[in-house]
């Protein structure tokens, strides 16, 4: 490294000479004192006497492996080139004692690292010193092998390994003279009874060496040598190799022999691997003592060996290569499979996708699969069933395929080739050790897991049935014959019966209750251990003769007990079970008996449903056995994963058909399918499995066709589905489901007897509908007799049933209107569908009905039927007595008289409180109008649509009983009021649509009937075919009037008729400037016109068109002085006025666009038509209009900017920030600019905007995207780049972006974990704001134009690219932010124009900001002062500027490795920032894209230390680089580690620095492929390690140094010192003054993540006194908790709240007994005793805390919400404990005050969720008895508060907006689920029975409590009138005994339709009400006329 060669230089002082060759110039590390010792070790090793020689050649090879070895052979070779005394040496030595010493010694000066590279002088030196050893001391070294000492023999054996290791060359010298043949008797290995070959591992060592650096032809002259490489791999492994040695010699093997590289034959390969090397190598990878790399690697190298043909045993026929079929059977039979988890990965290895081999091991199978007893008949009925799953899941069967056959046939013809190929399928379907009297022994076997084993087999192979009669359907009519001749019989014959799978089937579900586990098996489970008695052993055929007789009975299953029958111990069951499913499980484990069970259930159901696809007439009748499995009740419904399997049977069942036909039909659909659909209905509308959904979804269709009622249209079916409430898939909370569920009960039994009813008398039906369109000629039924009998059933229902309620009547009627209606759209002839509907419904719906609401939807039916488009105009001709009846129907609903009976009118409908007998149509213009306007206000300020609230339905129900009069009245006396009146009424109301007015209409009251008319005419306009001749000749009227007026533009425009009113309403609601003119009159008059140009053709349509053109751009100067003019007089403080211009110029553009392009408004004529258009003058006069068109409107946007320039500038007024706003709406014309084809404008716009709008970054924003849109032009950017760069305040914007620190002093962190940012509920969204800041976003605006500018222009630009480059790597932050991202892209993408690489971030040494200026400014400097000067100086100057500006900081990095983004890309490309990244821009992070290239470069040029590099973070953010999804970025972070352990092996060495490098190796060593991507939790380990090993002093150094010497590699599929950490009792700790804050908030996320999963939930209450530990930590909290307090108890209270959420716990608390003493926490053999305790410990604090006013809603509503919460579930859990020894927990009278005032002060909409959970909290508590001794005031309060919050809780479940109509009511009720208001009565009852039994003086008048019934409820109403209340206000009674009257009239009364004013002034009232004001609300909500408010 250059820094440590200068440290080297500063102490030692030594000077060298510059000049001659490089190699030579190097600074001496040793000064003359070293140079003295060198003479003086090789004086003593040239010395006669032994024992000199031996201490100069010790201490010689010491030195050279020492720190400053290299320097001393640099040293040795300038004084010696030639290495004469080492050859002098040897010389002396010859013959004599002790030469080993000299071989030794020679070895290390060969073997050194300083010697390696060729192409150094040393290197060159040392290669012709080693080729002079071999040919003139090969023999003296042969002499010292022959020795009998073994330390000669191995130092000779290490001084030729040294000497192959040099090279191929030198290799393949020593090859030719070396006696391998001679020698191999030293690679012998010890045998039984033999003794240790000491020079085995050298012999090997130098064996491998050759293979280590051999080329191809050395490889295969060397391995020819069979005497010493047989030897070297038959004993690799055993006793006298060590694993270095074993692990050395295979990979060698893998990455030098066993690759296409090496070019060995594969017959000679074949040799080197026999079959006794093969299994020494078995023997290696099933090693038991943690042998770790060695088993991998052996088991590496066997995949390699066994399954690559090019090795010489696997066979191939397309590389015409034999291979060594038996010698590979042999080993396979071998392997211990069963046993050894690599020996069975290598046998699936084998055989995958080879099933002549799978086939051929099936023949020999080595394992017992007959013995159900055997220990080891789990694994071998596991291994064979991953063999068959092996050869499915990898068999192509392109042989079945001619067409597709890689290989021609061997031979015969092609009928039998394929069918050979089938046959050895067939030998791994039906296995020979396997026969169908095993499989039935196997599921008839009382052992569960011998069932499951059975099944798994059974499965698999079922499977590849499948797969290969899935794959027989391409084939030829003959080979499938031959397949159904030759295999199917072979099937039948070997698969089990289908009986005995539906017997135990059933058996299994009969044992289980289906759902249930038996009391049995659960005390099983909770024991952990069955009863062993010994059971009697039944032979073979008495168990199978009695299945028999099960059998032939009916298929009664065994009814023995599943848990006696089946295991001895649980887990081990579970565990076997696991095992057997292991590989389809993803070896998810089996966590239960009852998950076990239902596994076996469905993975029978799966054999059974390819029974049935795959075998022909199996399970017939077998429908109405599974349809069992699917009970109608929710209640007893199956697990989903059941219910999957059972439909998915069905669904094949049905849809079954021979594989000989080709078409698809439904031959085994059941007869009467349709009395099952009520299961299916329920269970695609309610269950909460998708794919349950689909199935039930599929079968409902099937089971309707089965009726035969839709044979004409089974399009049909799905409308009668899709109007039931629930159907979709989208879901909502779940009382919202539960509430849809309850009204959809009463639908769907409505449909089911329907079906059912029409599938019995189909044909009844259809003569009906005969009949009654008997009348009608010609025509097609297209619609099911269902029609007629829903109508009849839907009629009789609502007309007789007495059963059911008023809401469930108006929901059946509701279906049946919407479903009908949606039919009669969908057909494509609609008369008869709509006559048959008036026939049933006419007789029987008339006006006598209008009173009941429930009629209401099938009156609206009646009036669409009776005014179906294309109906009416024959209906009078076939049948003028319905059109009388239709007519008079249609007209009772006009009101013609404008009166009403009294009896009839609504309290809400105020038209007729108005007058009683006649009308004022003028009264009814002012309430309409106020009406509508009201409504557009109410719209425009919530967001909100007509059919969305409760106040808008009124009103649309108001307009549905308008007069005709009314809307003749706003006809012919057209103003702008009325025409909103009647724009609102045709809107709202179809009906009103139909009248007509006077036609004496002036122009501009048809401009204003305009929008009434577009809507009248919008459904027309919507269809594709030409509209009728009556609406032609309107929009005909309209284009005249128009095209008169746009000749006209500026008059026409600007008249009065045409200003709208806007102020507070349009802004509020947000709506952008395309909305507001397609609402405003203006706007509907343009598109009325394009309208009429779209449906008509006329000679003189181009010339109108150029008028109007013209009219708008005037060519004179005087035009365009007048627009400027007007501009000016803009009033940019009115809204309205602003507005109002931005509507005409958006109006201007539009009408342009029609004018030039006449054929974008012609696309629905020419898609109705062929008519083609003409060409016209315009076609040759379009460009001087487009430059009419680009002048006026460039000019009119110069014109605005220039004008409203101020607004800009940052005015804080509101009424100024306004007008901004609409200023910069017009600016959005620049859109339009995008679509021409010339740019003299663009130039001028540039400058307009960057002298005008630089500062504004949606303005610049605008002008980026038309820059990016014309960048497919063939113009030149060249210009506006130099613009942009020209502008004086560039280069200042850009500069400002720069915030990088330069030479700070950042301290080194010493852990990553501990900058763990926990946010906080206040802090959240805090760090964003500065990325909205102005500045910031207009910065960002202009780096994105100059990129695209410069994508556009690349070297062309005319700018200096390299000042541009440096101005922007100055400003970047190598940040994570948006900013800097674009920069990076930015300046890749300069560096990619510069074609003479001249530009590069390397020129300052990657550093960024302030710091790359300050590096350039100090070369500048040094260059100035020096002119010039050498190479070196520069690059030493070079390093210190960097070391001075380093700007790297620590905890940046640290946050980088915590919150990585690992889906940022390292290429350069517009998606490599992805906006999804969680973290966004709050958190400070570098780019890990641009910081690792910063990483590599500054290791390469040898900047930064490697533990400088390390304690800045820079190697954490390597390591976490190692997890990231990109690619390129993990080779990016693979490259940097290793440079950095390169740099770690040549630098110098201290503790520190080793660890960090075994830390590396070990990482390097689990990699087990390039490039892997490791796990996070991996990564992130490292990372920290890398900072912990810095510091010795940290708590977690000592774990992670142990970790690492005790394993040589890291384990990636594990979570490291995950045990060790885990019971570091962190609880403990929490509480002592040693956790600080950061601590405990890392303890407080542990345990919250932990309390997220329900094993680990329960873990803590049972184990770990989770609950005491909570109660510990709430009760630090005496004050109010503040900032990160506040946090911290919320992450307790959350922690709670979730372990309370798990079933598992509460469950485990109800049952939990006392057992003794309290255990100690994290001992598994003792529990927490008392957790009920703690629970109720914990809740008691709680009540403290929000009674003693520490937390409120208002400032603490999580905290709040939390607490209620955890009070509810332990009232809940209280409530369900039975035993007196069990700990209960109430809220007294006090808790309950204090709970009511600490959720009811606040009216907040956001914590209204707090209230209702509040008294819920209070209703779960037990009744006090002190409630009716309550001060009267607090008890009114108390009491009102309670009843509002009940009654707003009930009104949000029983609303519903959707279903909003006019003639709907929107009443639900909710049978199954309780009301909160039954609920607080129910409580409030309670407290009085319970009061009067304790209370000692009664004077409350009780015998009028005690007799009161619902039937009595009006009389004590009267009773408590005539009570002198003025009297008795103190007494409680009455004032508890007023509100459950009220209450119950609530609760036996449809509430949820109350006026929604009482709702809303409901709470207000509440808080001051008066005993007279109760009484008073009382007598008002009593009317039954309020309460039927629809």
């Amino acid at each position: 490294m250059v820094e440590s060669k200068s440290d080297i230089e500063e102490e030692q002082g030594m000077v060298v000479n510059g000049g001659g060759n490089s190699n030579l110039e190097v600074v001496m590390a040793f000064g003359p004192s070293h140079e003295a010792k060198l003479r003086e070790l090789l004086h003593k090793l040239c010395s006669e006497e032994i024992k000199l020689c031996s201490d100069a050649s010790k201490e010689f090879v010491k030195l050279l492996k020492g720190e400053t070895g290299g320097d001393l052979l640099r040293l040795y070779f300038q004084k010696s080139p030639e290495f004469a005394e080492l050859l002098e040496a040897w010389r002396i030595r010859h013959g004599k004692q002790g030469l080993h010493y000299i071989f030794s010694l020679i070895q290390t000066v060969l073997s050194h690292p300083e010697g390696k590279g060729r192409s150094t002088d040393i290197g060159t030196a040392l290669d012709r010193f080693c080729l002079l050893l071999i040919q003139d001391k090969m023999d003296e070294i042969c002499k010292g092998l022959n020795s009998k000492e073994s330390k000669q023999q191995n130092a000779a054996l290490g001084l030729l390994t040294s000497m192959v290791r040099r090279g191929s060359r030198l290799a393949s010298e020593i090859a030719g003279k070396f006696d391998f043949k001679g020698f191999a008797k030293l690679a012998e290995y010890k045998t039984r009874g033999g003794g240790v070959n000491a020079t085995r591992r050298a012999c090997v060592v130098f064996a491998v060496s050759f293979l280590e650096v051999g080329k191809p032809r050395l490889l295969s002259d060397v391995l020819q040598k069979k005497e010493m490489y047989s030897k070297v791999l038959r004993g690799l492994g055993k006793d006298d190799d060590d694993d270095d040695t074993v692990a050395y010699a295979l990979s060698t093997l893998s990455n030098k022999i066993l690759v296409e590289e090496s070019m060995v034959l594969p017959s000679l390969r074949s040799v080197l691997f026999g079959i006794a090397t093969l299994e020494q190598l078995a023997s290696i990878s099933a090693r038991e003592d943690g042998g770790g790399i060695v088993n991998e690697l052996a088991h590496d190298v066997l995949v390699k060996v066994c399954t690559d043909p090019c090795n010489g045993l696997m066979p191939d026929e397309t590389r015409k290569l034999t291979g060594n079929l038996e010698r590979l059977l042999m080993f396979m039979k071998k392997l211990r499979a069963t046993e050894i988890v690599y020996h069975r990965d290598l046998l699936l290895a084998i055989v995958k996708g080879r099933p002549s081999l799978a086939s051929a091991f099936f023949e020999e199978f080595p394992y017992i699969v007959e013995n159900f007893a055997s220990p080891s008949w789990v694994s071998s009925i596991s291994l064979a069933a991953d063999l068959v799953s092996s050869v499915r899941s990898s068999c192509s069967f392109e042989f079945l395929n001619p067409d597709q056959r890689s290989t021609p046939p061997s031979g015969g013809s092609e009928v039998q080739t394929i069918m050979k190929e089938v046959q050895t399928i067939m030998k791994c379907i039906c296995p020979r050790p396997f026969s169908r009297l095993l499989i039935t022994r196997g599921m008839l076997c009382p052992k569960f897991f011998v069932k499951h084993g059975t099944l798994r087999f059974l499965s698999e192979t079922v499977l590849l049935w499948d797969s290969l009669v899935t794959a027989a359907h391409s084939c030829s009519e003959q080979i499938q014959a031959s397949l159904e001749r030759d295999v199917m019989g072979e099937v039948r014959s070997f698969f089990p019966d289908s009986q005995v799978l539906l017997t135990e089937l059933k058996s299994q579900s009969d044992a289980s209750g289906i759902q249930k586990p038996s009391s049995k098996r659960k005390a099983v489970l909770n024991s952990g251990v069955v009863g062993r008695e010994k059971r009697i052993k039944r032979s073979e055929k008495d168990v199978l003769d009695e299945v028999a007789g099960d059998i032939v009975i009916g298929g009664v299953g065994l009814a023995e007990d599943p848990v006696d029958a089946h295991m001895t111990d649980g887990n081990e069951y579970l565990q076997n079970v696991s095992e057997i499913w292991a590989s389809e499980r993803c070896s998810k484990p089996v966590d239960s008996v009852e998950e076990a069970e239902m596994y076996l259930r469905i993975k029978i159901m799966d054999v059974l449903r390819i029974y049935v696809r795959t075998v022909p007439n199996v399970l017939e009748g077998s429908f109405d056995v599974f349809m069992k499995f699917l009970p109608s009740q929710r209640s007893s419904w199956l697990p989903a994963e059941l219910q999957r399997a059972v439909l998915s049977f069905l669904n094949e069942y049905i849809s079954w058909t021979p594989r000989s036909q080709s078409e698809s039909i439904r031959t085994r659909m059941p007869p009467h399918m349709y009395m099952q659909l009520d299961v299916f209905v329920n269970l695609f509308l309610f269950s909460s499995d998708d794919e349950v959904k689909d199935l039930a979804y599929n079968l409902a269709l099937v089971a309707m066709s089965s009726t035969g009622a839709f044979d004409k249209n089974p399009s049909e079916i799905g409308a009668w589905f899709r109007f039931l409430q629930g159907c979709g898939k989208t879901k909502g909370p779940l009382k919202v489901q539960e509430a849809v569920q309850s009204t959809s009960a009463v639908v769907i039994s409505f449909l089911y007897d329907a079906v059912r009813t029409v599938g019995k008398n189909m044909f009844k039906y259809w003569d009906i509908i005969r009949s009654s369109l008997s009348h009608l000629k010609g025509v097609s039924i297209g619609f099911s007799p269902l029609i007629v009998c829903v109508l009849q059933k839907c009629v009789k229902l609502l007309t007789v049933s007495k059963s059911l309620t008023f809401p469930e009547k108006s929901a059946i009627s509701l279906y049946v209107c919407t479903t009908l209606k949606y039919l009669l759209q969908t057909q494509v002839d609609s008369r008869p569908l709509s006559c048959l509907v008036e026939s049933v419904l006419s007789e029987v719906v008339d006006e006598s009905k209008d009173s009941l609401c429930e009629w209401w939807p099938l009156r609206a039916l009646l009036a669409i039927a009776f005014l179906e488009e294309n109906f009416l105009g024959d209906l009078s001709k076939l049948s003028p007595d319905l059109l009388v009846r239709g007519s008079e129907l249609s007209g009772s609903r006009s009101l013609r008289e404008g009166t009403q009976p009294a009896a009839k009118r609504r309290i809400y409908d105020v038209l007729w409180e108005l007058e009683e007998k006649n009308y004022d149509s003028n009264l009814l213009e002012e309430v309409y109008s106020l009406a509508c306007s009201w409504e557009w206000h109410f719209q425009g300020k919530h967001n909100l649509r007509s059919s969305s609230h409760l106040l808008t339905v009124i009103i649309s129900q108001i307009v549905g009983r308008t007069p005709e009069d009314l809307i003749i009245h706003c006809i012919n006396q057209a103003s702008m009021t009325r025409a909103k009146i009647l724009f609102y009424l045709v809107e709202s109301s179809p009906l009103h649509r139909k009248q007509q007015g006077d036609s004496a209409l002036t122009d501009d009251q048809l401009i204003m009937l305009l929008p009434a008319v577009l809507s009248y005419l919008s459904p027309v306009f919507a269809k594709p075919e030409k509209p009728c001749s009556r609406c032609l000749d309107i929009t005909s009227v309209y284009s005249n009037i128009l095209r008169n007026g746009f000749l006209q533009w500026p008059k026409f425009s600007s008249g009065c008729i045409f200003e709208e009113k806007y102020e507070e309403i349009l802004l509020s609601a947000n709506e952008d400037i395309d909305t507001m003119f397609k609402a405003s009159l203006l706007g509907k008059a343009v598109r009325m016109f394009q309208e009429h140009l779209a449906w008509t053709e006329s000679p003189t349509k181009t010339e109108d068109l150029l008028k109007v053109f013209q009219s708008m751009f005037p060519h004179t100067s005087a035009g365009k002085e007048m627009l400027d003019c007007e501009i000016k007089e803009v009033d940019v403080q009115s809204v309205d006025c602003m507005f109002n211009v931005a509507i005409r110029e958006v109006a201007k553009v539009e009408l342009s666009r029609i004018c030039l392009f006449p054929a974008d408004s012609n696309f629905k004529r020419q898609a109705a038509s062929c008519v083609k258009e003409n060409p016209s003058e315009m076609g040759s006069n379009k460009e001087s209009l487009f430059t009419a068109l680009l002048d006026y409107l460039v000019d009119r946007w110069q014109c605005v900017v220039k004008r409203f320039d101020g607004s800009f500038k940052g005015k804080s007024e509101e009424k100024q920030d306004k007008c901004g706003l609409l200023c910069k709406i017009l600016e959005d014309m620049c859109e339009e600019l995008v679509h021409l084809d010339s740019l003299p404008f663009l130039e001028g716009l540039m400058k307009s905007v960057l002298l005008y709008r630089f500062e504004d970054s949606m303005t610049l924003k605008i002008l980026r995207e038309i820059f990016c849109v014309l960048s497919r032009g063939k113009y030149s950017y060249a210009s506006y780049i130099q613009l942009l760069i020209s502008h004086s305040q560039f280069t200042p914007t850009i500069s400002s972006l720069s915030s990088s620190h330069t030479g700070d002093l950042f301290r080194p962190i010493s852990s990553i974990l501990k900058h763990l940012i926990i946010p906080s509920p206040s802090s959240v969204g805090v760090g964003s704001c500065r990325l909205q800041a102005p500045d910031y976003v207009k910065q960002l605006e202009i780096v994105k134009i100059l990129r695209v500018l410069l994508s556009k222009c690349g070297k062309d630009s005319g700018i200096i690219l390299k000042e541009l480059h440096f101005l922007l790597l100055c400003s970047y932050g190598a940040t994570l932010r948006e900013i800097d991202i674009e920069l990076y892209r930015l300046i890749r993408d300069i560096e990619l124009i510069d074609e003479e690489h001249t530009l590069d971030v390397s020129e300052t040494g990657y550093l960024w900001g302030k710091a790359a200026l300050k590096m350039r400014e100090g070369l500048r400097l040094s260059q100035d002062a020096s002119d010039g000067g050498e190479d070196d100086l520069v690059e030493d100057l070079r390093q210190r500027l960097f070391k001075e500006n380093l700007c790297v900081d620590p905890k940046i990095c640290a946050l980088t490795v915590l919150y990585f983004s690992y889906q940022r890309s390292a290429e350069v490309s517009d998606n490599s920032y992805l906006s999804d990244d969680p973290i966004s821009e709050d958190i400070e992070r570098y780019d890990p894209a641009f910081i690792l290239r910063f990483s590599l470069h500054s290791l390469t040029v040898g900047y930064i230390e490697p533990l400088e590099f390390a304690s800045l973070g820079l190697l954490a953010v390597a390591f976490v680089s190692m997890s990231s999804a990109d690619l390129g970025m993990r080779k990016l972070a693979y490259d940097t580690l290793m440079m950095f352990l390169d740099v770690l092996e040549s630098g110098t060495r201290n503790k520190q620095v080793k660890w960090i490098k075994l830390l590396l190796l070990c990482l390097k060593n689990g990699v087990e492929e390039p490039w892997q991507r490791i796990p996070t939790v991996s990564a992130v380990f490292a990372a920290e390690a890398s900072l912990i090993l810095l510091n010795s002093s940290h708590e977690h150094y000592v774990p992670i140094r142990k970790l690492l010497k005790s394993s040589l590699s890291l384990n990636l599929r594990g979570i490291p010192l995950f045990h060790e950490f885990l019971w570091s009792r962190y609880d403990e700790f929490f509480s002592t003054p040693l956790a600080d804050d950061e601590t405990k908030g890392l303890i407080l996320q542990v345990v919250r993540k932990s309390a997220k999963f329900n094993k680990m939930a329960r873990h803590l209450v049972q184990d770990c006194g989770l609950f005491s530990w909570c109660s510990s930590l709430i009760s630090m909290f005496n004050t109010k908790p503040i900032r990160g307090e506040d946090f911290r108890l919320v992450v307790v209270l959350e922690v709670i709240t979730d372990v309370l959420a798990s079933r598992s716990v509460t469950e485990w608390l109800q049952e939990e007994e006392i057992r003794g003493p309290c255990g100690e926490c994290g001992d598994p053999k003792k529990r927490i005793a008392f957790p009920l305790e703690g629970l109720m410990e914990v809740s008691s604090r709680l009540c403290r805390l929000l009674g003693g006013g520490l937390v409120s809603i208002q400032e603490n509503s999580t905290l709040v919400d939390f607490i209620l919460q955890i009070l509810f579930a332990t009232l809940k859990i209280s409530q369900k404990l039975r035993n007196m020894y069990q700990p209960h927990f109430t809220i007294t009278i006090v808790g309950i005050l204090q709970l009511f005032e600490a959720v009811a002060n606040c009216d907040s909409p956001e914590v209204e969720a707090s209230a209702e959970r509040g008294l819920d909290t209070i209703l779960m508590s037990t009744p006090p008895f002190e409630l009716i001794c309550m001060d009267a005031d607090k008890l009114r309060r108390f009491l009102l508060w309670g009843t509002s919050t009940a009654l707003k809780s009930d009104l949000k479940k029983g609303s519903k907006p959707s279903e909003s109509h006019q003639d709907t009511k929107t009443l639900t009720e909710e049978p199954q689920e309780e009301t909160m208001v039954a609920k607080f009565l129910r409580w409030l009852l309670a407290s009085v029975i319970l009061g009067k039994l304790y209370s000692k003086a009664n004077d409350s008048e009780p015998a009028v409590l005690s007799k009161t019934t619902p039937e009595s409820l009006l009389t004590l109403l009267e009773y408590f009138k005539t009570m002198n209340l003025e009297g008795s206000e103190t007494k409680s009674e009455h004032i508890i005994g007023e509100v459950i009257v009220y209450l119950q009239q609530l609760s036996s009364t449809n509430y949820s339709v109350l006026p929604l004013l009482f709702v809303h002034f409901l709470p207000c009232f509440f808080v001051m009400a008066s005993k007279l004001q109760v009484q008073s609300l009382m007598a008002i909500t009593s009317s039954s006329n309020l309460c039927v408010l629809e």
